[in-house]
């Protein structure tokens, strides 16, 4: 609930950085698993799946997992593909995937002036889950997106919440604020 869109661009930055020059912290598991027969992985797959179905999914599994989140963003463009649509998971908590293609230079209407211009331009691809909330929930998330996209200096603030609201949502890394000015203080 602190977070602006400068804090999350450098811990993104940060996370991208580490992931391409760091040491893979999962090349101990893929060894071990890769290493294990068929039958066993899939047991162990089946077991993993049936904990995820009765909603008891393991925690030291699903912290590595992508599909434990709220929205999965793949950057495609950053590899310079266009953008695609991503198919829905069974397993996890996944509900919105976002493909954002490469950039590019496309004809493109002013609205005000009603002129054509060109403009550099970049699709976002959204796969939806129904399942979860219904479609005019959705497009009014949709709304809410385009909005922050088109204006982005509302990120550039935290989310004014009250202490209550925090507690009651209970986040887990977040202390409310007056406990994160405390916590300053004491480092």
């Amino acid at each position: 609930p602190y977070d602006t869109l400068e804090t999350v661009s450098k811990r993104l930055k940060e996370n991208i950085y580490s992931a391409r020059n760091g040491e893979n912290p999962n090349a101990k598991d893929v060894k071990f698993f890769g290493s294990m027969p068929r039958l066993a992985l899939r047991l162990i797959a089946k077991f993993l799946r049936l904990l995820d179905n009765i909603n008891m999914p393991l925690y030291a599994v699903t912290k590595e997992l992508p599909f434990y989140c709220t929205a999965f963003v793949a950057n495609l463009g950053s590899l310079g593909m266009d953008g695609g649509y991503h198919h829905l998971f069974e397993l996890g908590t996944t509900e919105l995937f976002v493909v954002i293609s490469k950039v590019r230079y496309d004809q493109v209407v002013d609205q005000k002036t009603k002129q054509v211009k060109v403009a550099r331009v970049m699709d976002l691809d959204f796969n939806i889950d129904e399942r979860v909330v219904d479609g005019i929930y959705w497009g009014r998330v949709l709304e809410i997106i385009r909005d922050f996209i088109e204006h982005p200096a509302q990120l550039m603030k935290p989310v004014d919440v009250t202490e209550e609201l925090l507690e009651q949502l209970q986040f887990k890394d977040y202390p409310p604020a007056s406990k994160q000015k405390n916590l300053k203080k004491q480092k």
